[in-house]
């Protein structure tokens, strides 16, 4: 009796995680292995769900459902999703991919809250490089701000990018500072120093001299390319975006 009673509970105890999506990560990642097509079924499926549906799902432990139902939230500008993503963003308990996830979200359904809630983040989430989880929320909300352009930040990317640590100059280049063009005569020769001297980091700089969108820049990208012609394709679409941004 008491067996049946144990069995009893621990399945009704499964069907309320499953239902409200508590299920250790595990068991989706195992769901995920036994099935490569796993992820992309669910987002064709959770696409045609009502945002009530998707706003239950916010409460996913795992990172990748948590994710896609505040992707599609992000999508539809839900505002019903706002305060569980400013919950998930400020929280010390939330993972760092997780936390990504909400502020992109965020920052399309109300991008003045976001700048708001990123830069309390930015604030919460000192840099440091002995706390990774902490490092990366950190990354995280430049990331999103620089995205949409927040000036407040732009002093912050650029220390980041003469800060001298490999891993923050790579963040700073690839992601914050080519979004900041207004400023191109101080981030521009960033850019050109690590595309002609700092190995491995041609790509990074390719790119942002792109998103720079000056014209100048085209036989500095042209004669690189020449050198290295493993570029030559990333160069040449650099090159042509640059074409297109002055017409």
């Amino acid at each position: 009796m008491r067996t049946l009673l144990i069995i009893s509970c621990i399945i009704v105890l499964f069907w309320i995680a499953l239902r409200f999506d508590i299920v250790p990560p595990i068991y989706w990642s195992f769901k995920s292995f036994a099935n490569p097509y796993y992820t992309e079924n669910l987002e064709k499926e959770w696409s045609q769900k009502p945002s009530s549906f998707l706003l239950v799902k916010l409460h996913s432990i795992d990172p990748t459902r948590f994710g896609l139902a505040a992707y599609i939230l992000g999508e539809r500008k839900e505002n019903r999703a706002i305060n569980i993503l400013i919950r998930k963003i400020l929280s010390s308990f939330t993972s760092d991919q997780m936390h990504l996830s909400a502020s992109s979200a965020l920052a399309q359904i109300s991008p003045e809250k976001a700048k708001e809630v990123l830069m309390s983040a930015v604030e919460k989430y000192p840099r440091s490089l002995y706390k990774p989880v902490a490092h990366k929320k950190y990354i995280n909300a430049l990331h999103i701000l620089a995205s949409m352009k927040d000036e407040r930040v732009y002093p912050i990317c650029l220390q980041l990018a003469k800060s001298g640590n490999r891993l923050d100059e790579q963040s700073s280049l690839n992601g914050m500072l080519y979004n900041f063009d207004n400023h191109w005569k101080e981030v521009l020769p960033l850019y050109l120093n690590y595309l002609n001297e700092k190995k491995g980091s041609q790509m990074s700089a390719i790119t942002g001299i792109k998103y720079m969108k000056r014209p100048e820049t085209i036989p500095i990208l042209e004669d690189f390319a020449l050198k290295n012609p493993i570029y030559k394709r990333e160069v040449q679409e650099a090159i042509d975006y640059i074409k297109e941004s002055q017409k």
